[in-house]
């Protein structure tokens, strides 16, 4: 049992991610703030609050550590850890958000704001940007973070000089609810997927961008079987994207038409349709990478009288993978890394295995996951019997620091799945760099 953090510090709809030391960094959340602009009582706000969580603390003790404050308040913000460490903080409602008839009556918290770990005074708010809530933020090879959703215009944020640049304009006006994912292999290579705009039917719509094009552009992408808004993108070992949950009409109607049936998308080939969840899963949901190779689909908000307010539940999906033969086994792997080091992987199925991955776990709120990240790595056998060399990624902006899922997979019983082990966690340590 875990304790939740002091009442004055409400994190309903914070921003979250993973910091390099395995903690996780919650920005803002939501406040009841005195309304000057209006007739009744508090409004909803942004908190200027932050905290560090500690998964590894005790059952005792007091996993919360509150941290400086930020210059404003953040309601619905995005985190994004930068190759050096970093944490780079954008977006989130400021004041009052909320007033006469539901409409917004200040604008979003156009602050660009970074935190430094373990300094005192530890933001800087290095620019000025409006930026839609819950934006998709991903960090390029190039280390330069990558902003392609919920807007239509892509822009490239460059933190050694904290500059904005346009880069293309994507096809769908506003992906509202949508979601982004780095695709798995490619730290160049982003898709955005489904959502909605301006009242009207969510899309099955994907749009992919590569930033090596000349010029980049976003590109149409393979259409999912069902249109989606509030769903969540799950990036799998394999090298597979999954798509999980959401509502077919539009994000915040009175009657949702949930989307029960689970895609995935296999490279060169279209969407498939997969089981079905026993429950909807919209606003509020999440789904994460388990480090069994599972799915976990938990939460949702619904709106409407068929469907409880809140799902207070989680279902479990198993990937056709687990499916597919005998899966591989880790026998031992180092506990931490540095990059372009080599390291080795004890495994039994050593001569079986073809591919070995990387998966940063899971920080997921509003149909975005501010940490998902699939790396391939390069790998030959050992000497040592049983035992396989792993190069570790050559820089920190394919990997950024931190820990990771380390899975390796082999060829299942058709020859052609990729079948996953169970991952074992390895971190990846700027240290020594």
């Amino acid at each position: 049992r875990v304790e939740p953090p002091p009442a004055t510090a409400m994190l309903f709809c914070s921003g979250h991610s993973l910091m390099a030391n395995g903690k996780v960094l919650h920005t803002g959340g939501n406040i009841a703030a005195e309304d000057l602009q209006c007739e009744q009582g508090g409004a909803p706000a942004g908190s200027t609050w932050a905290f560090e969580f500690d998964p590894l603390t005790p059952l005792d003790g007091d996993p919360w550590t509150q941290v400086a404050d930020m210059a404003n308040g953040r309601w619905y913000p995005t985190n994004t850890i930068l190759p050096d460490g970093r944490m780079l903080v954008v977006s989130g409602f400021n004041a009052c958000s909320f007033c006469d008839h539901g409409q917004p009556v200040t604008t979003v918290n156009s602050d660009i704001e970074i935190y430094t770990p373990g300094t005192p005074g530890a933001w800087s708010v290095v620019s000025q940007k409006e930026i839609s809530l819950y934006p998709f933020l991903h960090v390029m090879q190039s280390g330069q973070v990558l902003l392609s959703g919920p807007g239509s215009l892509s822009e490239i944020f460059d933190p050694q000089t904290n500059q904005w640049t346009p880069v293309a304009q994507s096809q769908f006006a506003f992906r509202g609810s949508g979601t982004g994912v780095l695709l798995p292999g490619d730290a160049d290579r982003v898709m955005i997927i489904g959502g909605d705009c301006c009242g009207q039917t969510a899309t099955n719509t994907t749009e992919v961008l590569d930033l090596g094009g000349n010029p980049p552009q976003w590109q149409s992408g393979p259409s999912m079987v069902n249109a989606r808004t509030h769903a969540n993108a799950v990036l799998l070992p394999d090298g597979t994207v999954s798509v999980i949950g959401g509502r077919s009409d539009f994000g915040f109607g009175a009657n949702p038409d949930p989307v029960y049936q689970a895609e995935i998308l296999a490279p060169s080939t279209p969407w498939q349709e997969m089981a079905s969840m026993c429950r909807p899963r919209m606003y509020h949901s999440t789904a994460v990478l388990l480090p069994d190779g599972r799915v976990l689909s938990a939460g949702g908000t619904a709106a409407g009288p068929q469907f409880p307010a809140d799902e207070r539940n989680a279902e479990i999906f198993y990937p056709p993978y687990l499916f597919k033969g005998p899966r591989p086994e880790i026998l031992s792997v180092p506990t931490s890394s540095t990059y372009g080091e080599q390291f080795a992987v004890q495994t039994p199925s050593s001569s079986q295995i073809v591919a070995v991955t990387l998966v940063r776990p899971s920080s997921v709120t509003h149909s975005f996951n501010m940490d998902q990240r699939h790396v391939s790595l390069q790998f030959e056998l050992g000497e040592v019997p049983e035992s396989l060399l792993v190069d570790a990624p050559p820089n920190s902006n394919l990997a950024p620091p931190g820990y990771y899922m380390l899975f390796i997979l082999s060829l299942g019983v058709d020859g052609q799945s990729l079948v996953p082990s169970v991952a074992e966690f390895i971190r990846l340590d700027l240290s020594s760099k």
